[in-house]
């Protein structure tokens, strides 16, 4: 794991400072330094480099988020990002080593991750493949909970309709399939392992960019455990964005949870749904529902929740929720039961093994 040369400047818990945007800057190459401070409110950053664009550089990039608390001014959340670079003789990424640590009163977050890449020869930015390692850790100091996941994933890639003067880096590709494995342990007992197929596509032209990453993860006798789809594109209408995943943890062939979010923006005017839903008892029904609207205006930004609880209380029970700039304008909560119509946990995963493979 890479380390980071500088320290958070607040702990968790202190009082946030007000301070002037300042920057510095020297050297070039492997001698170059730049630091760099700005506010925004209540949320500060401190960005670091070491090392600058050459041939047969190592560059690190150190950036740190601080966000205080507007009632009590005390800082609540950390943020540190770690990105190690290592270049070789034609500017080329050799490996890369990352590292990111999320820091709150009631816990933290952990990953690293670390990739090394093989070109077609000594000069081609095309990729012949890539490895990619990482771990990640959740702690909960209130609840005593944790847990630990750790993947290995060899990735190759297809250039097709894409000429040498459009791949500059290992983001440029048309296909990247990925194989690998993964471990995931928790405080509470779980100890599972994993297969994964990934498929990552990209798409580009004058007026648009896109990608879709497709991911699965396998038990050993190959059944689907979770699957998950996310999507991305710009064009000169806007942004969309949309992520799908469904799980089956005990691999009876029913689906555990599925959850789904969606967005798309133009301007300064942007609309977002999110659905969860889980089905606790096998039955093929979700036992609870969140799902919440979103959509800004000239006024604002409004939002409907529609939570859904069969379990809590004698009969279900849905709660509709409104607010507008953050604050409840309407708050409903009756008994009713749901039709298959919106409680259905739907036949099988957002994703087959068909859809990750060659």
């Amino acid at each position: 794991m890479a380390d980071f040369r500088n320290s958070p400047s607040y702990s968790v818990g202190d009082d946030f400072i007000i301070e002037s945007d300042n920057s510095t800057s020297s050297g070039s190459g492997s001698d170059y330094y730049s630091y760099s401070y700005h506010q925004y409110g209540d949320h500060s950053t401190e960005n670091y480099q070491y090392g600058d664009d050459a041939p047969g550089v190592t560059i690190q990039r150190e950036s740190f988020h601080y966000y205080s608390d507007p009632s009590t001014g005390r800082i609540g959340d950390i943020s540190q990002y770690l990105d190690l670079d290592v270049y070789d003789s034609n500017q080329r990424t050799s490996t890369r080593d990352s590292v990111s640590i999320h820091q709150y009163e009631w816990g933290d977050e952990i990953r690293t991750d670390t990739s090394s890449f093989e070109y077609a020869d000594s000069s081609s930015s095309r990729l012949l493949s890539s490895t990619q390692t990482g771990g990640s850790t959740y702690t909960s100091y209130e609840s005593n909970y944790s847990d630990y996941r750790f993947e290995d994933i060899t990735f190759t890639y297809d250039y097709s309709d894409l000429r040498d003067s459009e791949i500059h880096s290992e983001y440029d590709f048309t296909t990247r399939l990925g194989v690998g494995s993964s471990i995931y342990q928790n405080s509470d007992g779980a100890d599972e392992s994993f297969d994964i197929y990934m498929k990552e596509t990209k798409n580009r032209n004058n007026s648009s960019e896109s990608r879709e990453e497709f991911k699965i993860e396998t038990s050993e006798s190959g059944s689907i455990i979770n699957a998950h789809i996310f999507s991305d594109q710009h064009s000169r209408n806007g942004h969309s964005h949309a992520s799908m995943s469904s799980s089956d943890h005990d691999q009876d062939g029913i689906i555990d949870s599925r959850h789904e979010y969606s967005h798309r923006s133009r301007g300064d005017r942007f609309m977002s749904l999110s659905l969860n839903k889980h089905d606790h008892d096998g039955d093929g029904q979700a036992d609870d529902i969140y799902m919440s609207r979103e959509k800004s205006s000239s006024s604002g930004i409004k939002r409907t929740e529609y939570r859904y609880d069969t379990q809590s209380f004698s009969s279900p029970i849905l709660e509709i929720i409104q607010y507008m700039n953050d604050q409840v304008i309407s708050e409903i909560a009756v008994p009713r039961t749901l039709t298959s119509q919106h409680t259905d946990m739907g036949e099988g995963h957002v994703l087959e093994l068909t859809d990750v493979l060659a």
